[in-house]
């Protein structure tokens, strides 16, 4: 089992990455840090997680398309029943 994680967002999203009014929150930076964290934790765990955006990409846009092109060239890799794909978001 492959588990990709999808951070949603970027910091070049329009209206800035998506922000909260007071400009304290930055919904692609917790994003990011949740979603590492995640990888890092089901690495220690045993199992196969995959960012889908890596962190030289932090500063592009990457759309849903290409998110999803990249999770499906992992399934057809290995099958489509052996990845699990979860997108994090948090509302600024």
């Amino acid at each position: 089992m492959i588990i990709m994680i999808d951070m949603g967002h970027s910091s070049v999203d329009p209206l800035n990455g998506k922000k909260s009014p007071d400009n304290t929150f930055h919904e692609w930076s917790f994003n990011r840090k949740l979603g590492r964290a995640l990888i890092e934790e089901l690495k220690k765990s045993g199992y196969d997680a995959r960012p889908v955006v890596y962190e030289n990409e932090d500063n592009k846009k990457i759309s849903l398309t290409e998110r999803v092109r990249r999770t499906n060239v992992v399934c057809g890799q290995v099958g489509t029943k052996n990845v699990l794909f979860i997108s994090i978001h948090a509302n600024a």
